[in-house]
């Protein structure tokens, strides 16, 4: 089968501002602030002073995939991140990958949590 080309843009019903609380697995907890724009999302991570962009992958239905292209401050940088479109306006948020220092690089590191838009 033919490879599907990346999607051109994020569905209207991603675009826009989210927020809300995330858990980070092994142990801690941030404020997310997310903006999606046409083709990728700035993630804010407030508590941990961390600021990263990531590129839309693939949409199948209601799941996004991106990819982490970017980052300043203290977040990891090689995972991959997946936003589901809830019921009632929500979005789920799950980032999956591994510790950026020499402690923390072979540790599952995955950041979950329900954002909800600003109002």
């Amino acid at each position: 089968p033919t490879p599907t080309p990346a999607p051109r843009a994020f569905p209207a019903a991603f675009k826009g501002k989210w927020q809300g609380r995330v858990r980070y697995y092994p142990g801690a907890s941030d404020e997310l602030r997310l903006d999606i724009s046409a083709k990728q999302i700035t993630e804010h991570y407030v508590e941990y002073r961390c600021v990263a962009t990531s590129r839309l992958v693939k949409v199948m239905g209601d799941v996004a995939t991106l990819k982490r292209v970017a980052m300043r401050g203290n977040c990891p940088r090689n995972g991959s991140i997946a936003l589901t479109l809830g019921q009632g306006d929500t979005l789920e948020f799950s980032y999956s990958g591994h510790g950026e220092n020499k402690i923390t690089r072979d540790v599952n590191f995955v950041i979950v949590g329900t954002l909800t838009r600003p109002g």
